[in-house]
C-alpha cells in the first residue's frame, strides 16, 4: 500500500504560508501507531486532529468509519475541504462526548497546551470508552512536560511515555480507572455583578472566568442593544441573539448589568495620563520662573570675570 501524501493538505482556512505545513512528525507518528494495530476504523476514535492529517491518513489506508474531534472549527473546515479535495470519505466528526468514545478500543491524541483541556479528555475516555481501550497522545518534545504524565495517570493506571523520535514522542495510557460520577467539566461559575453564569470546559482560555476580554465584549453588545444597533426592545435582543449563539438573556433582562460606563472606563484609564500631564506643566512653570536672587548672586561669583 502506497504511504499517504500529506504534502496533498492544506491548511486553509488557517493562516498558510511556505513555511507552515497541515502536519507535523507527530500526525505521521500517531498514523504509524495506528496502523500497526489490528483494528476496523470504527473502533479507532482521533481527538485534536488539527488539519485532519491523522484522519485522512487512516481513511485512505481503509480504516473507514473513524471518529474525529476537533475544537477549532479551522480544523473542521480544513479536514472537509481536504477530504473533498482528495476524494476520501468514511469518517464522521463528533463532540467529545459518547458518540465519539463509545466502543472505541484506540484513541489518538493530538495533545492539548492546556492541562485542564487534557484532564477532560482523559476523562472522557475513561468513562465512555471500551475498557480494554489505549490512549496514544503525542505532541513535540518541546511541549511536552511532566505534567501531562501525571494528568493522564489520574485516570490510568499505566502511562508509558515512548522513545523521541524526529522531535516528537508519542505517550500510551492504558488501563481505564473507574470514572468519578460527575464529570470535571464543564465548570460552572455564578457571577452575581453582570448577571451571568459561565460555564466553560477545559479548553477554555479564562475557564469560568470574567476576564478583561469578555468585560469589553459586554460593554460593547450592552452598548449595541442600547443605541439600536439590532432594533429596540425584544426585537433587538432577538436579532442579536441570532447572529452571536451563546445565551444573551441577562442582556435583556437587566438594565446595566452591573457593567460600569463608558465614561468611567475611560476616566479610570486616563487618570494616570492626567496626573502625568499635571506634572508635566508644574514643571514647565518652574522652568520659567526667575531663579532666586541668592542663586543668581551665587553664580555670578562663580563665573570668571572677562575684562577687555
Amino acid at each position: 500500500m502506497p504511504e499517504f501524501a500529506f504534502s496533498r493538505l492544506r491548511r486553509h482556512p488557517d493562516v498558510e504560508a511556505t513555511n507552515l505545513q497541515a502536519w507535523d512528525a507527530t500526525d505521521e507518528l500517531l498514523v504509524q501507531r495506528a496502523l500497526a494495530v489490528d483494528l476496523p476504523g470504527d473502533e479507532i476514535a482521533v481527538i485534536g486532529d488539527e488539519y485532519g492529517a491523522i484522519t485522512l491518513a487512516l481513511t485512505d489506508a481503509g480504516r473507514i468509519g473513524i471518529r474525529v474531534h476537533q475544537d477549532l472549527v479551522t480544523g473542521r473546515r480544513a479536514l472537509t475541504r481536504n477530504a473533498e479535495e482528495i476524494g476520501l470519505e468514511g469518517f464522521t466528526s463528533h463532540e467529545l462526548d459518547e458518540t465519539l468514545l463509545s466502543g472505541a478500543r484506540l484513541v489518538l491524541l493530538q495533545l492539548p497546551k492546556a492541562l485542564a483541556e487534557l484532564e477532560e479528555i482523559a476523562d472522557a475516555v475513561a468513562r465512555w470508552a471500551a475498557t480494554d481501550v489505549v490512549l496514544v497522545a503525542g505532541g513535540r518534545v518541546k511541549h511536552m512536560t511532566l505534567a501531562q504524565n501525571e494528568v493522564l495517570g489520574r485516570r490510568f493506571a499505566e502511562v508509558q511515555p515512548q522513545r523521541a523520535e524526529r522531535k516528537s514522542r508519542l505517550v500510551v495510557a492504558s488501563e481505564p480507572l473507574p470514572a468519578p460520577d460527575e464529570p470535571p467539566y464543564p465548570q460552572r461559575a455564578q457571577h452575581p455583578g453582570f448577571g451571568l453564569t459561565i460555564v466553560a470546559h477545559g479548553g477554555a482560555f479564562a475557564a469560568n472566568r470574567i476576564d478583561i476580554g469578555t468585560r469589553v465584549l459586554l460593554g460593547v453588545l450592552e452598548g449595541m442593544l442600547r443605541g439600536g444597533c439590532f432594533g429596540a426592545g425584544r426585537e433587538g435582543f432577538d436579532s442579536l441573539r441570532s447572529l452571536y449563539p451563546f445565551r444573551l438573556a441577562s442582556l435583556a433582562q437587566r438594565p446595566t448589568m452591573g457593567i460600569p460606563r463608558r465614561p468611567n472606563l475611560r476616566g479610570s484609564l486616563s487618570e494616570p495620563k492626567a496626573r502625568r500631564n499635571a506634572l508635566s506643566e508644574e514643571r514647565s512653570d518652574e522652568s520659567k520662573r526667575p531663579p532666586p536672587s541668592s542663586t543668581l548672586a551665587a553664580a555670578q561669583e562663580r563665573s570668571p570675570r572677562t575684562t577687555r
